[in-house]
């Protein structure tokens, strides 16, 4: 894997700054750790600022926090020597968001110390590493999660609890015994996954329509919510989660190669997802702090950061919103289409954009049966037509026989026909059968919603309507 050029400058940076540090504990050179991350912090902003996707800028981030973490690490492991006892291994881990790669100026940094030791057995040693990390990462200004576990201690705690067992889906070795932190995944693949599928797939599909209804159901919110929210961040990154339970990867690319999901659906939600992260970036820049609400009152600051411009009479914020809208929608709908998929096991043939399926067998075979109850439905209502339109022809022709054969206006057998009593749209006189098919669904129309009537402005849709026909003719 090549490396990317702004974790050659990190590097080279950390180099020429923290190679200072020696043979001191982390703790003691807190100044020059904390003078390397504010140039860097710096440098991350103006690539922000500068027009940086989301997705490029977070990436950026977890690399810094990557080489901080590494030399961190290093120092604690050199300053505990032991006194002359072996080395006990050690892995560090980075977890959820930040195991992903993904941070956000503000996002809490979550880490795990792993051990070979009992739990209560810890030795000093290991002990007195792990603050060293720990008091630097916060006298630096991170919110730390943290852990210190076997690996034993580790799966147990993963089937115990979803979260535990999502943060631990998307861990990422960084520094310390790499063999040790290989054989955690291997065990949590087979301990925590397999066999572990359609559990955790139901649990999260629950996890999220909770989420859903605690934050308003509807992407279209006033203050919307980034990262909870319906359309937000965890909606893309509940659908990866499941995606590693289903086939295994973390990634969408999985689900265009099996059919789940269209190329076009695929690049629309990357697009949107790329969006939310630049939108959240900013958010915590201007706020100055961890934030995940889009408050009403931040919308035009946040518009003219990110250097929308009002056109056509339309509000920088107004601009914002309208792109929020479409990204989150298009997450929301994309990822509840495939999520339901997964849950029932069906896979659509020639995946189309926003395309729904059903949940269950039974309720697929409800709505195939609907289709057929509505085909039906029109079939009927075309014969009712094509009946209406030959009395009507038959008419017409007659009327103007009568007219032919000299009979004088008001007299003779068809002058003054009136209309039959189950058609009230054809006229006295005679025209073509297209005028009256004109005339009569104006009338319809006119009929079904008149203006002055405000109760019949609110008619049933039609999928009511045929549901209704199909209950009806099954009972």
């Amino acid at each position: 894997m090549t490396m990317s050029r702004h974790l050659e400058q990190v590097l080279a940076h950390a180099e020429s700054r923290l190679a200072a540090t020696g043979a001191r504990r982390p703790t003691e050179a807190l100044p020059l750790y904390k003078k390397f991350l504010k140039v860097e912090e710096h440098r991350l902003r103006l690539n922000h600022q500068a027009g940086g996707g989301g997705r490029e800028i977070c990436a950026r981030r977890a690399e810094l926090v990557d080489v901080l973490l590494r030399y961190v690490f290093g120092g604690a492991a050199a300053t505990t020597s032991g006194n002359g006892e072996r080395r006990v291994p050690l892995a560090l881990i980075a977890l959820g968001g930040y195991g992903r790669g993904e941070l956000n100026p503000f996002s809490d940094i979550d880490v795990m110390v792993l051990h070979h030791q009992r739990a209560a057995k810890i030795s000093p040693d290991l002990e007195e590493m792990v603050n060293q990390v720990l008091y630097l990462l916060w006298d630096s200004g991170f919110k730390v999660g943290h852990s210190t576990r076997s690996i034993k201690e580790a799966i147990a705690q993963a089937n115990a609890d979803m979260r535990t067992k999502t943060a631990m889906l998307e861990s990422r070795f960084l520094a310390g015994d790499s063999e040790l932190a290989r054989k955690f995944r291997e065990q949590f693949r087979s301990k925590c996954v397999e066999g572990h599928e359609r559990k955790y797939v139901e649990m999260r599909m629950q996890d999220q329509v909770a989420r859903h209804n605690k934050l308003g159901d509807s992407v279209y919110l006033q203050e919307p919510n980034l990262k909870s929210g319906c359309g937000g961040l965890r909606d893309y990154q509940n659908l990866l989660w499941v995606t590693y339970f289903k086939e295994g990867s973390l990634s969408t690319n999985q689900l265009v190669g099996k059919d789940w999901l269209s190329e076009s659906d695929q690049r629309r939600i990357e697009r949107a997802y790329d969006f939310l992260l630049r939108l959240r970036t900013d958010l915590h820049y201007a706020t100055g702090r961890a934030t995940d609400i889009l408050h009403i009152n931040l919308q035009e600051q946040i518009a003219r950061r990110l250097n929308y411009s009002p056109r056509n009479g339309q509000l920088r914020s107004e601009a914002l919103m309208r792109d929020y809208y479409e990204h989150a929608r298009n997450i929301f709908r994309v990822t509840e289409r495939i999520t339901e998929q997964f849950v029932s096991g069906y896979v659509e043939q020639n995946t189309r954009s926003f395309q729904f399926s059903s949940l269950n067998p039974s309720r697929q075979n409800f709505h195939r049966r609907l289709l057929l109850c509505a085909k039906q439905t029109t079939a009927r209502s075309k014969a009712r037509c094509f009946s209406q339109r030959a009395r009507t022809d038959d008419a017409g022709i007659s009327a103007c026989a009568g007219a032919r054969s000299g009979s004088e206006p008001g007299t003779g057998r068809f002058a003054e026909q009136k209309p039959p009593a189950h058609h009230p749209y054809l006229s006295i006189c005679p025209r073509p059968t297209r005028d009256l098919q004109i005339d009569s669904i104006r009338k319809r129309q006119s009929r079904a919603h008149p203006a002055n009537d405000a109760s019949s402005r609110f008619s049933r849709p039609l999928y009511s309507r045929i549901r209704s026909a199909y209950l009806s003719c099954a009972t």
